[in-house]
């Protein structure tokens, strides 16, 4: 857009640099025809720009839009009247000044300066109307690129609202899992002190068996020593006297 425009007013400078006298007719002409086309292109961008930041603002800036396009019009048409009235009113001091030559002047300058003239406005007509339909061509291109674009962001909302739902889901589970693990770690702790207590209750429980244990060959050791000392007393006895051991041992 800006390059267009650009180009728009490096030609107009050029055909100005034609112009013999910016106060002459063609240069007011030009210079008319270049302002207008700029405040043109200025508007055009305007809208494009409103189209491409919402749609709905390029919509309700479109009349205004309007009513400044004709604006230009009737200024553009002010400025072609006020021309050919000031070239009018030099024709007729020219022929006061030169009457056998007014009527020769008259027909060859309006008829040179009006072909001139149509043929410039024709071709500057021809490149504005050009430019302004490449235009209209790249804003219904970048009026389908805003509508594939709105598209795109439902869907990607629409994909954004989806995985929302699976995160806080996971995240749900997450949460329960990790309650799940507390729990565990809990147990867990309680069954190791509970194994601990059982342990300790078995080395005590050996270490008494051990104590019983070596209690019990004591006192075995010892009956056993009395046992032995008691029959080999019954034996002397028995070898002194037959009889009373007999009768002792209740025969």
């Amino acid at each position: 857009m800006a390059s267009c425009r650009d180009i728009y007013k490096d030609v107009m400078l050029t055909l100005q640099s034609f112009a013999p006298d910016e106060d002459s007719s063609i240069g007011k002409f030009l210079s008319t025809t270049s302002e207008i086309g700029l405040t043109l292109f200025s508007n055009l961008e305007k809208r494009v720009a409103l189209a491409m930041d919402d749609h709905k603002s390029f919509n309700e800036n479109d009349s205004l839009v309007q009513e400044n396009c004709k604006v230009l019009s009737e200024r553009l048409k002010s400025t072609i009247t006020s021309l050919a009235s000031a070239e009018k009113i030099a024709v007729q001091n020219k022929e006061e000044k030169n009457p056998i030559c007014g009527s020769i002047y008259k027909e060859c300058s309006l008829g040179e300066e009006s072909a001139s003239w149509k043929e410039k406005l024709g071709d500057e007509l021809g490149a504005i109307k050009e430019k302004l339909q490449a235009l209209e061509k790249e804003l219904e291109h970048n009026k389908q690129l805003l509508k594939d674009s709105g598209e795109r962001h439902d869907t990607m909302e629409r994909d954004y609202w989806v995985l929302k739902e699976e995160r806080d889901s996971l995240l749900d589970k997450v949460s329960e899992s990790s309650q799940n693990l507390a729990t565990v770690a809990v147990q867990k702790e309680n069954i190791l002190k509970d194994l601990n207590i059982e342990v300790e209750r078995r080395k005590n429980l050996e270490k008494e068996i051990k104590q019983f244990s070596v209690a019990f060959a004591s006192r075995q050791r010892s009956f056993t020593s009395f046992q032995g000392e008691f029959l080999s007393k019954v034996e002397k006895l028995r070898a002194q006297s037959p009889i009373a051991a007999s009768e002792s041992l209740g025969c």
